[in-house]
């Protein structure tokens, strides 16, 4: 009742009050852990919670850790005071963090993470408060005749409780910053997984679904809460989402994958482009519809499940599209362009421009290229560097000409020459010694720990020592196995 609530809103307050000063929290303790998962949403459907909020939540602590946290856009840690955040704009901050020396003159910010997780708090209670018109570009009616009907059908059968459980996943789905911002999906679901007997006690309680334990499903989405998105930059093949297909509930598992990312997505660009979305869903439906083709124990087994993936991920159409993904999402993130140049150059790079690029590099051994890429399922913190490296070229392109006339083939000889190259180097890793394929993931974070180090490749790559840059990037490279 709404008496109810405001008698529950004055308490906390009352014995926050009293905690501060030194008095007994027991009681404290016992009332915030008798908030269940509907007491949460009622704050989380009106966005990011307040300081005073953070702290009834689990793991409030690393909830308040992470509320004055920064980062530069080459992931340097920056650590903000109370009063820093509430800064009008990203602009504003970065001025003052500059001004106060805590930060260089030639250094830009990236993230903010409380700034982030407000725009994905907004984006999944568009999505789960059916609010769609604000994500999709089509109205009304239009959705029945839409490439978006499967996914709407999908969001409209969602139950109001996995609704609450997909906001409040939504905003513990970064925890993993709370170590390192680099591989925090990873680190996040170690966090999770390695808690205190009490803080999963209590993560069970609030998780508690109609007779149900949900958190090992929490844990699993915010490991996996990137895939979608790899896969929508090129960084990722489909492979990489067979491990949240042996998850129980697959279909229902993979469509809450799916809303996590496009949620994730908004919080960080703002929107959601047509572009973006059509490649999120048409991923999604395509293991949907392969999901409901095959059994139960072929799911689990990964069995006709793991080949078909394996199949279509490794035909020429699919590895063609992959790298104009991964090349198109770096022209678009290119900060030194206008709009207007970055679509034209994004429509002049066709997949016959990638098959192009393909053939010349590798003739008669792009079959076995297609077949080991898409075992290279995931290309870790590699479109960081891409997008440098574009950027680069876009600048020294435009100095001659306009973009209509850049030709393109020349991003796209480079790209495909690096990404050659690094699969050629781990492919033997692709192959258990038992016969069957294994997949792998390889990661280029070391190339950007430094400006110049990348600013020095990027020289060799568009100059005619573009081997020795090659070279360089294959030295800096790590591989690592998928479980």
């Amino acid at each position: 009742s709404v008496e109810g609530n405001f008698s529950f809103s004055f308490f906390s307050y009352l014995t926050l009050e009293l905690a501060d000063k030194g008095h007994s929290t027991t009681i404290l303790q016992k009332k915030v852990n008798a908030m269940n998962l509907e007491d949460y949403d009622r704050i989380l459907i009106h966005g990011y919670p307040s300081h005073r909020d953070l702290a009834r939540f689990p793991l409030g602590n690393m909830l308040k850790q992470l509320d004055l946290l920064a980062w530069s856009a080459t992931a340097r840690n920056i650590e903000l005071s109370d009063d820093e955040p509430d800064y009008p704009t990203k602009r504003d901050l970065e001025q003052h963090l500059k001004e106060a020396n805590r930060m260089l003159p030639s250094e830009n910010l990236g993230e903010i993470y409380r700034t982030h997780i407000k725009g994905v708090m907004k984006g999944i209670n568009y999505l789960t408060g059916n609010h769609f018109t604000e994500i999709f570009p089509i109205k009304g009616a239009d959705y029945a005749r839409s490439p978006y009907k499967e996914y709407v059908e999908f969001l409209n059968g969602l139950s109001e409780d996995l609704k609450r459980f997909l906001r409040f996943v939504a905003f513990y789905h970064d925890i993993g910053k709370v170590i390192h911002r680099d591989r925090h999906p990873v680190l996040g679901k170690h966090v999770l997984e390695s808690l205190s007997d009490d803080d999963i006690r209590q993560l069970k309680e609030t998780l508690r679904i109609s007779g149900e334990d949900w958190l090992y499903l929490m844990i699993q989405l915010i490991g996996h809460h990137d895939l979608f998105g790899v896969l929508c930059t090129g960084e990722g093949s489909r492979p990489v989402l067979l491990d949240a297909l042996r998850l129980k509930k697959a279909r229902t598992a993979i469509g809450c994958l799916a809303t996590l990312n496009l949620a994730d997505i908004y919080g960080t660009l703002g929107k959601i482009t047509p572009t973006i979305l059509e490649t999120v869903l048409g991923d999604w439906l395509f293991v949907i519809n392969l999901l409901d083709g095959q059994s139960a124990q072929e799911i689990a087994y990964r069995s006709v499940l793991e080949k078909e993936i394996l199949s279509q991920s490794q035909e020429q159409e699919s590895t063609t599209e992959r790298i104009r993904r991964l090349i198109i999402t770096a022209v678009d993130m290119v900060r030194n362009a206008n709009e207007a140049d970055k679509i034209t150059l994004t429509r002049s790079i066709t997949s016959d421009v990638v098959l192009d690029a393909l053939k010349n590099r590798l003739g008669p051994e792009l079959i076995v290229f297609c077949y080991d890429f898409a075992l290279v399922c995931k290309f870790d913190y590699t479109l960081r560097f891409i997008v440098n490296l574009v950027s680069r070229w876009i600048y020294n392109q435009m100095q001659a000409s306009s973009a209509q006339d850049i030709d393109v083939k020349g991003i796209a000889a480079i790209i495909v020459e690096i990404l050659a190259r690094l699969v050629t180097n781990y492919r033997d890793l692709t192959r258990h010694r038992e016969g069957w394929p294994r997949r792998i993931g390889i990661e280029l974070l070391t190339l950007t720990r430094a400006d110049e180090i990348s600013e020095r490749v990027i020289d060799l790559l568009l100059s005619d020592r573009r081997t020795e840059g090659v070279n360089w990037i294959a030295d800096e490279a790590t591989a690592w196995y998928f479980i």
